[in-house]
């Protein structure tokens, strides 16, 4: 008998420390990924269309010294919950869905219509930015990709 009461003891601690970690998991926030849709392109002049350079000046650096593109123009910005399944409608017809999410690491698939343009996994580091390249633009041009975990406040 001694023994039966051990183990309801037991298992009913191990059902309250289960609900426990279950609450705590649901209160902590998940991330917001920033995710960005640029326009790059050759013609014209070195330009950062006006408006957009407030909201790429902290990746302006990075694209220039690792692509050689003239123009950048920021086409798309938006926060999107780092979760399982999370959709983010880009302009152009362009859909991109996160899966397999633990964490900061993740897959994400970009598509247009059934078309899958880019599949990749990824982990990312708060405030290092990933480029996601080559999706064909409407006009003249290709379509990066950037997706950031912005660094946590001081």
């Amino acid at each position: 008998m001694r023994r039966v009461r051990h183990f309801f003891c037991l298992a009913a601690a191990a059902a309250v420390l289960t609900a426990r970690a279950q609450e705590w998991r649901n209160q902590t926030p998940a991330p917001k990924l920033l995710v960005r849709l640029v326009a790059v392109e050759n013609d014209g002049g070195d330009a950062v269309r006006a408006g957009a350079s407030e909201k790429l000046a902290d990746i302006l650096p990075l694209l220039r010294d690792n692509l050689r593109f003239r123009n950048y123009r920021l086409i798309f910005s938006r926060k999107l919950t780092l979760r399982e399944g999370a959709v983010a409608e880009l302009p152009g017809g362009l859909r991109m869905v996160l899966y397999e999410v633990r964490g900061t690491e993740f897959r994400v698939r970009v598509g247009r219509d059934r078309d899958r343009l880019i599949e990749a996994r990824m982990r990312l580091r708060r405030g290092k930015p990933v480029i996601l390249g080559g999706l064909p633009a409407d006009g003249p041009g290709t379509l990066l990709l950037v997706l950031l975990l912005p660094p946590v406040p001081p």
